[in-house]
């Protein structure tokens, strides 16, 4: 399970009686009420920001409730590595010149 933090993206999702679920929308983690319980800054499919208060975190193959919930995107569902990373290996190489001699 990962801890959600203020600022994660999310995805959210929007029950509609009758209707369904609707989404996924993006979302950002604005409070953290606790480790399954978030709002959200939600931005609909016009681009329109609006707030989702107390919507449920569904983690770790949890089935999605009556109600609106949000689920972690990809990119946040991916392992880290111990020192907090996402893992991307770069290599940075810096080429110094040796002065001319007169």
């Amino acid at each position: 399970m990962i801890s959600p933090t203020v600022g994660r993206v999310v995805w959210f999702y929007k029950y509609i009686a009758g209707q369904g679920f609707k989404g996924p929308m993006a979302g950002h983690v604005a409070f953290v009420h606790h480790n399954s319980m978030v709002n959200l800054m939600v931005i609909d499919e016009n681009g329109v920001p609006r707030s989702e208060t107390s919507v449920l975190l569904c983690q770790d193959d949890q089935s999605p409730p009556t109600g609106n919930y949000c689920t972690l995107d990809a990119v946040s569902e991916r392992p880290s590595r111990q020192d907090g990373s996402l893992g991307s290996e770069v290599e940075i190489v810096i080429l110094v010149a040796e002065p001319e001699k007169a």
